[in-house]
């Protein structure tokens, strides 16, 4: 608050409380609230959940006929997450320093994803913000939705999982060496799960305070962002996120040229503009559409060639070119996908519980074994 009384919001970046507290004091501020971003929070992307929240009260305003700017100022007085009220914060000083909507979304990078850049830059172009965002509300909705099937599905099995590997780590510890007078009478050679089981016991005892200071270590390498960008476990989740995303390419490009065509734009430049939501791994074949339809061939003839594109697209947009109605093509292409992967997150998630089941079942197996084994035998030689 300034000495007329005047609220305002802002941001000051890459500097310490005590230096904020001065530089706002010394342009004249009276009543101060600051709230602490954490670096290592602005390097996540953002949740189906947390990206929801950012669209729903965005579109409701919107529709409400507010402008963008003024429906970002009142936001900011809402209630939300500290990381939600950045990004409000910061959109609205980029469009007022004269950027566009687009760029101010890459600038809060990796925050939104290239997909969801893209479609809010196609959206920007063709002037359909509303449209381009309930659809994006739409597709993040369908995620969560999924995302809680799934939580729901594997919560139980986690659970028991957690007790199932603290039970282990209890028999490795302290049962297995109560039985190790015994196998001392067993005159044979022990059982190699046996004798893996009685090695871990001893290498777990003998260093515990190494492994507890090994686990810290690397609790704080994963977490800490100045040196998880050098950890080798955080490299391959993200390569591995980097490759389930690129299964979706299909999906959104039917999606973006379903918004494209309905705004009105050519073919030609729609192709163009939707390859630029495909991933940087598969937006040549976006790409190569449009140099395609330069070239003279059909729509249809250009997916054809290509044989990255499922044949779904060739056999809807075929008829669909003939009769003039592309848009609605795609928008077939766009369902067809969307139930073909609801079907298969189906198939998954239901053997997803079962497998984890027989996972926990042979942990306990093998650990059994590996304790009555010797114990047979033995009574075997007696």
């Amino acid at each position: 608050m300034t000495l007329g009384g005047v609220i305002k919001q802002g941001i000051l970046e890459n500097c310490t409380k005590p230096e904020a507290l001065k530089k706002l004091n010394d342009e004249g501020r009276y009543k101060l609230n600051l709230q602490s971003v954490s670096g290592k929070h602005l390097l996540k992307s953002l949740t189906n959940k947390e990206i929801l929240d950012f669209i729903d009260p965005l579109l409701l305003m919107l529709e409400s006929g507010v402008s963008l700017i003024e429906s970002l100022n009142l936001m900011l007085n809402e209630k939300k997450s500290i990381k939600t009220q950045y990004i409000y914060c910061k959109i609205r000083e980029s469009l007022q320093g004269g950027k566009s909507l687009t760029e101010s979304f890459e600038e809060l990078s990796p925050l939104f994803s290239d997909f969801f850049i893209s479609m809010i830059g196609l959206c920007e172009k063709t002037g359909k913000l509303r449209e381009g965002l309930f659809s994006l509300k739409h597709f993040f909705d369908s995620q969560e939705k999924q995302r809680q099937v799934l939580e729901k599905t594997i919560r139980y099995p986690k659970i028991i999982l957690g007790i199932t590997l603290f039970i282990t780590l209890g028999i490795i510890i302290f049962v297995i060496p109560m039985f190790k007078n015994i196998y001392q009478l067993f005159k044979g050679e022990l059982p190699i799960i046996t004798r893996a089981m009685v090695f871990a016991s001893e290498f777990i005892r003998q260093n515990s305070l190494e492994i507890i200071l090994t686990i810290c270590a690397l609790y704080l390498w994963i977490n800490i962002p100045t040196v998880q960008r050098v950890n080798p476990l955080f490299f391959l989740i993200r390569q591995f996120k980097r490759f389930l995303s690129t299964k979706d390419d299909s999906f959104l490009y039917a999606h973006s040229m379903k918004i494209l065509l309905e705004s009105g734009q050519s073919v030609k430049l729609a192709t163009r503009q939707a390859a630029g939501c495909l991933s940087s791994k598969n937006r040549k074949h976006g790409q190569q559409v449009y140099e395609l339809l330069n070239s003279g061939l059909s729509l249809s003839e250009a997916f054809e060639s290509i044989p990255w594109f499922p044949m779904i697209f060739q056999n809807c947009l075929s008829s669909a070119e003939k009769a003039g109605v592309l848009q609605l093509g795609f928008e077939q292409v766009f369902n067809h996908i969307s139930k073909q992967r609801d079907l298969r997150f189906e198939k998954w998630s239901k053997i997803l519980e079962p497998g984890l089941m027989i996972f926990l079942g042979s942990i306990i197996m093998v650990l059994l074994l590996a304790i009555y084994l010797p114990i047979f035998d033995l009574g075997n030689q007696l």
